[in-house]
């Protein structure tokens, strides 16, 4: 997800005015999940979790510019020290 020339946004904001995502996810919910992006630069973190944890999903997801998608099935954010998913 990035801007341009190996610089990752830093916001929702950023990746719909290079048209990477659509209005309703820079909003940060969209289908029952809140999102979030942190970062800049050359580094970046994304997470996405349930609106209404159990209600419209259990697990949260975390990823970063290692790519790597990390998740949890506890009510809170996904972390870097999750496991990954797929394992």
């Amino acid at each position: 997800m990035t801007k341009g020339y190996g610089d990752y946004a830093s916001d929702l904001t950023t990746l719909e005015a290079a048209q990477l995502i659509d209005s309703v996810l820079t909003t940060g919910t969209k289908v029952d999940y809140a999102y979030t992006i942190a970062g800049g630069g050359s580094t970046f973190t994304v997470g996405s979790r349930p609106v209404s944890y159990r209600n419209s999903g259990f697990r949260s997801f975390y990823g970063d510019e290692k790519a790597m998608i990390r998740f949890t099935t506890q009510d809170r954010e996904a972390t870097a020290s999750d496991p990954p998913l797929g394992n």
